[in-house]
């Protein structure tokens, strides 16, 4: 009874006048809530998977570097030499992390600093020639790891996945992260405007990258 007036799903008793009828109507009347609670469950579970995907593929490679030093990398990469502070808080981590991890790069040679031309107090951090390097080959095992694990995916499944991933991440986090340039619609005509090397052989045998050609 809702206001004075008879629920139909109950013939007006307060009881469902078919239960089983009743349970499976009201199981599909799924709340915006239900489904942002999908979403988070989903993005735990993937979240305490991506640090073995991202050891598994390197490793395949013969490489050993953490996910974070990537991060530093691949920022250093996107967004050009910037200070310490400025990759702090493009990475959302502290400074004490940042300066740790930058040390550490800067002993394989993949890191350097250079005087702040702004302030001769101050030096910004930029990525080495062999830094890039790795940094290439780090996403080459990452793709060629993604093409193993994702073969019965088309090039349509794909793109549109990646441009959920893309919406999902601006309206999230709020600004573009240092991931390259936009992902292009489905119904865009010519070759995608994605920046990865496809020119690893394993790539190439995913159905969905076949023919295209760097």
């Amino acid at each position: 009874m809702r206001d004075g007036c008879p629920d139909p799903r109950t013939g007006g008793s307060g009881m469902p006048g078919d239960p089983v009828r009743w349970m499976l109507a009201t199981s599909k009347q799924r709340s915006p809530v239900t489904e942002i609670d999908d979403v988070a469950r989903e993005l735990i579970l993937l979240f305490r998977s991506l640090k073995g995907m991202h050891r598994t593929a390197l490793a395949g490679a013969g490489l050993r570097l953490e996910m974070p030093a990537v991060a530093v990398l691949a920022t250093l990469d996107e967004r050009g030499r910037q200070r310490a502070s400025t990759l702090a808080d493009t990475l959302h981590v502290d400074l004490s992390s940042i300066s740790r991890q930058v040390s550490a790069l800067e002993r394989e040679g993949w890191v350097q600093r250079e005087r702040d031309p702004a302030d001769s107090r101050a030096a910004l951090l930029d990525l080495t020639d062999s830094g890039r390097s790795v940094l290439h080959e780090v996403r080459d095992a990452r793709i060629a790891h993604l093409a193993r694990q994702l073969p019965a995916w088309t090039a349509p499944e794909l793109q549109a996945f990646a441009q959920q991933l893309q919406r999902f991440r601006l309206d999230v986090i709020g600004e573009p992260a240092a991931a390259g340039p936009p992902v292009p619609p489905a119904s865009a005509a010519g070759p995608s405007t994605a920046t990865t090397d496809l020119s690893h052989p394993q790539i190439h045998d995913h159905p969905a990258l076949a023919g295209k050609e760097s």
